[in-house]
């Protein structure tokens, strides 16, 4: 009788190459160096109002100014951490995230442009990608055209705005998931690069974005294994509450105050 290692055919089982993979991943991973940092993890929607509140939290949990922090994010985490840098509270970003949810209902807005929209406006600056700006059908089934600013200089202004260097930006290093499996750490020189890598990071096929990849990049969760180490990180509860809400564009706004709420408390 063949072991359940072996395959009919003699060779190791799937299952066994697939351990044998993560254990080798888990010893190199144990071997990398770590960063002087936080480590902030992604989980959509939910994830992104609980890491918000710890974020905010972290001098009155006793961690130091949270700006003078170094960090590795991936996907919502990385949206916490720049929306704390740009000094924005809970109440302007709840109510953003309200208008983007109603329009998403009232089918003025394509799931794939909720995360877009969200990524825009707490950047501050919806048209930071340049005077021409991509519209998804609302079906989200692809491009159906695109619409310039009516003022040449006023595009200009804010384009220019967007690509200046800001120093806050160096702490924040961003995690991204290559098409092949591999962990990318970019950290953006202006608004404008940060908004494509949080795009990019926050890109899971067909559920938040449009097709497979966004320019060879996804969600940075798909290569959790090979992310760096770092000396602290915001670990998220694993209640049913938090899991239920990961891409729940219709989460009601009690669930947002609590998770912001627990994340405040650490």
């Amino acid at each position: 009788m063949p072991s359940k290692n072996v395959s009919p055919f003699g060779f190791p089982s799937s299952r066994l190459i697939l351990t044998i993979l993560v254990l080798i991943g888990a010893i190199l991973k144990a071997l990398t160096p770590i960063n002087d940092a936080v480590f902030v993890p992604g989980a959509g929607f939910s994830g992104f109002w609980y890491s918000f509140g710890r974020i905010k939290g972290m001098e009155s949990q006793g961690l130091g100014d949270a700006k003078d922090q170094n960090y590795y994010c991936f996907s919502a985490g990385c949206l916490a951490i720049s929306a704390h840098y740009l000094d924005q509270d809970f109440e302007s970003i709840a109510g953003t995230a309200l208008k983007i949810q109603k329009s998403w209902r009232d089918g003025e807005l394509s799931r794939y442009s909720v995360a877009t929209e969200f990524v825009d406006t707490i950047l501050g600056d919806p048209h930071c990608d340049g005077p021409e700006r991509e519209e998804v059908s609302r079906n989200g089934s692809g491009m159906v055209g695109s619409s310039r600013s009516s003022s040449s200089s006023s595009s200009s202004s804010k384009s220019s705005d967007s690509e200046v260097e800001e120093e806050w930006l160096s702490h924040v290093n961003v995690l991204t998931t290559t098409w092949y499996g591999g962990v990318k750490i970019s950290v953006a020189n202006n608004r404008r690069e940060l908004r494509e890598m949080l795009l990019k990071t926050s890109f899971i096929p067909f559920a938040t974005g449009w097709g497979g990849n966004r320019d060879g990049e996804l969600d940075g969760g798909f290569s959790l294994l090979f992310h760096p180490r770092c000396r602290r990180g915001i670990f998220l509860p694993p209640t049913l509450e938090m899991l239920v809400n990961i891409l729940n564009v219709n989460m009601g706004f009690d669930t947002v105050e609590k998770l912001y709420a627990e994340g405040l408390k650490g």
